[in-house]
This record gives C-alpha cells, sequence and structure tokens, in this order.
C-alpha cells in the first residue's frame, strides 16, 4: 500500500494540534518523511503507522486515531478533533486542506505536500 503524502500531512497536521507549525512532507518508496521529524508507515489493515507511534485508520464512519483523539464531523462539513483542530476539504482547490485554526495543507506535486500554519 502506497500512502498518500497529503492523507499523512494533514493527519500530522491534527496530531499537532494547538502547536502546529509550518512542514512539508515527501513520499518515498517505503512511506512518507516530514520535515518537522514526523514519518509515516504502510501499516496492517489499510492503516498508517506514524513514527510516535500513532496509528490511524478508517472505520465506516470515522478516523480512528490509537492515540486517543476522537473526531466528528459537524454539520457545516468539518472534521472535528477532541483536541481542538478540525478540517475540511477546500471547495475551490480539491488538493488543499483547510484547517478550522487557519492552518492549510496542500498538494505540491505528486510526491509532495506543505502546510503552513497561518
Amino acid at each position: 500500500m502506497s500512502l498518500n503524502v497529503l492523507e499523512v500531512a494533514v493527519y500530522a497536521m491534527v496530531m499537532l494540534g494547538g502547536a502546529q507549525q509550518n512542514f512539508v512532507c515527501e513520499s518515498n518508496p517505503t512511506g512518507v518523511r516530514c520535515s518537522h521529524g514526523v514519518a509515516a508507515f504502510p501499516s496492517e489493515k489499510a492503516s498508517i503507522m506514524f513514527s510516535d507511534g500513532t496509528r490511524v485508520s478508517k472505520d465506516a464512519r470515522r478516523l480512528v486515531f490509537s492515540n486517543g483523539l476522537t473526531n466528528f464531523m459537524d454539520s457545516a462539513g468539518w472534521v472535528q478533533f477532541s483536541n481542538g483542530i478540525g478540517f475540511r476539504r477546500d471547495m475551490r482547490v480539491a488538493t488543499r486542506i483547510r484547517f478550522t485554526s487557519g492552518a492549510m495543507c496542500e498538494q505540491v506535486g505528486e510526491n509532495m505536500a506543505r502546510c503552513n500554519k497561518s
């Protein structure tokens, strides 16, 4: 299973919570490495294993983070997390994800994603 670099970047930004920062993630044959020190690798049952030991998987209705973060989709289409961060796809640019904090992650080429804290 190859990882989606934008998906990994978005989950990494969510896990930063209130300590969000600018970073870039690049995919390689073994996984994804981000400039702020986080790495992610494909794991069992189509889940993603992050270098801090957090596993992220999807069930039929939500994302499941092994570190205890919970989430739900609100009525405005934001995926809201228990650490106060929320995200949704930018309707104007399909390769851009916006966060309730004002941060943004976007696909930059086939193998790179960039996240910026505003």
